[in-house]
């Protein structure tokens, strides 16, 4: 027990374990989205993670060794809101209403809160959270599909075969029970010059949810549709 309370002490050699674990955990988190290729990746949960570790450390060497302010978690408790610029940063709103990034700004957010706690000698949360945050990112994945299978909402992307057919396609869309928003036509990914692309969000009414592939085999059905990509 006295290597614990000696573990809760603030002094260089604490210090310096609070600092290498924040290293090491930090890096457990970010190498699962470095393999992924993420933008946000091991370097990036690193630095993170340590420098929100020194500034709970550096709280408590001002009151502690200072006296400087009765709080050592005042300059600490800046990083939660602060953390929020980094990770807003890497999240993306594509095509009206697909949000991308949201798992890494969470995993920024989260791998700051190691820090501090690191920071503060609350060894045992740290060391507990990396293992759930690593079992979240890389195991749980495949059961995110799996309850995602059948969407509500999708983008969805088709070429439609004359300019003349783009009103009557939409009108069979929504014949079918396919509800449509945030329309957008563009050039065709084709190449082909006849052709026109067609852009835009799909729900599906009422309680029939549709998986990707039921509605890619529906749109298929209509004619003057060359392409779809769901």
């Amino acid at each position: 027990m006295d290597i614990i309370v000696w573990l809760r002490e603030f002094n260089i050699w604490t210090s310096l374990i609070r600092l290498t674990l924040a290293f090491i955990l930090a890096g457990i988190v970010g190498f699962e989205r470095e393999k992924k290729g993420h933008a946000a990746g091991l370097r990036t949960h690193i630095l993170v993670c340590m420098g929100a570790a020194l500034t709970t450390l550096t709280g408590i060497f001002c009151a502690e060794t200072l006296g400087f302010g009765s709080d050592p978690m005042r300059i600490g408790a800046q990083v939660v809101s602060g953390i929020g610029f980094i990770g807003a940063g890497t999240i993306m709103v594509t095509r009206g209403t697909h949000v991308r990034g949201l798992t890494t700004a969470a995993g920024l957010w989260s791998t700051a809160a190691i820090g501090l706690a690191l920071g503060s000698g609350f060894y045992e949360g740290a060391i507990i959270c990396t293992l759930i945050i690593s079992i979240v990112i890389s195991r749980l994945k495949g059961l995110d599909r799996i309850l995602n299978k059948r969407k509500k909402y999708m983008d969805v992307y088709i070429e439609i075969c004359g300019t003349t057919n783009v009103n009557e396609v939409l009108d069979m869309l929504s014949e079918l029970g396919i509800g449509i928003s945030e329309i957008d036509i563009s050039a065709p990914k084709s190449g082909k010059a006849e052709n026109v692309g067609v852009s835009f969000e799909l729900y599906s009414k009422g309680k029939n949810i549709l998986t990707e592939k039921e509605v890619s085999t529906l749109i298929r059905e209509i004619e003057h549709i060359e392409l779809v990509l769901v």
